[in-house]
């Protein structure tokens, strides 16, 4: 089984890197490599090889902390246009797209609404809707891994604004990602799967949840009083069991302290 991965030097790329490699063939690319907004360079690179499946993670945009323009949307869709035009050397696409796609208007969010809707009705083709993912390599300032540091820490937990919100755990995702390379067939007759678990929580529950993995407790401070808009969706089935949010975040705990 050959695989490629696009974006390497990203958190979720890395993570399926190190995961996958043992059992598959992967080659990851990313900048470094060639500029997949190139039509060219994406062509020449592609020339005589042959995927089973790609997996794409590279992307443009999604910092809530760093405004956007027009250039997210536009180059976010050219290198997915760049891949398709290379399509007669793989097999299966899966895209990494976001909850921003449903949940924000903002170019990223679009551009991920876009691909999505270009990817329907193929069964060769999925896309996975990610909202959060989370385990103890993801980025200190993200909210499991930065609430667990300071419960270590014996800080206060801060949650900005509280909300329902999907947050997955990689382990999870890294397991999905196995059962759809290895899925019989190799198709599957849904455009999309959301990454969430099927009982939805607040941050306030999840930081509850951290707040007691221990003997000590902290102070959770909330510093909005108005509830955030949910960044959760429909609960999507899979076939395999999952390790969950309470238990991902135990295992979490369990690295970091």
């Amino acid at each position: 089984m050959k695989i490629l991965i696009t974006g390497k030097k990203g958190y979720v790329a890395k993570s399926l890197i190190k995961a996958l490699s043992p059992n598959y063939n992967v080659t990851s690319i990313g900048r470094e490599d060639f500029e997949l907004l190139d039509d060219k360079a994406t062509k020449e690179w592609f020339s005589e090889k042959y995927f089973d499946l790609v997996i794409h993670t590279a992307t443009v945009g999604g910092n809530r902390l760093v405004p956007e323009n027009s250039d997210v949307l536009t180059k976010n869709l050219m290198m997915y246009d760049n891949l398709m035009k290379c399509s007669a050397n793989f097999d299966r696409f899966m895209n990494f797209g976001s909850g921003a796609e449903v949940k924000h208007n903002t170019p990223y969010g679009f551009s991920k609404r876009i691909i999505s809707q270009l990817m329907e009705n193929n069964p060769k083709n999925i896309s996975v809707r990610i909202y959060s993912v989370f385990d103890e390599n993801e980025l200190d300032q993200r909210f499991i891994k930065s609430s667990i540091q300071n419960y270590i820490n014996k800080k206060d937990i801060v949650i900005h604004q509280n909300k329902k919100m999907d947050l997955f755990y990689m382990k999870d995702l890294i397991s999905l990602v196995e059962w759809y390379i290895n899925l019989n067939g190799g198709e599957y007759n849904r455009d999309f799967i959301n990454c969430g678990y099927l009982e939805k929580y607040t941050l306030f529950q999840v930081a509850n949840l951290i707040n007691n993995l221990d003997e000590h407790k902290v102070v959770i401070r909330i510093e909005d009083d108005l509830d955030g808009e949910d960044y959760c969706e429909s609960y999507s089935a899979l076939p395999f069991k999952l390790i969950g949010l309470e238990e991902g975040i135990k295992e979490t705990y369990n690295k970091l302290k």
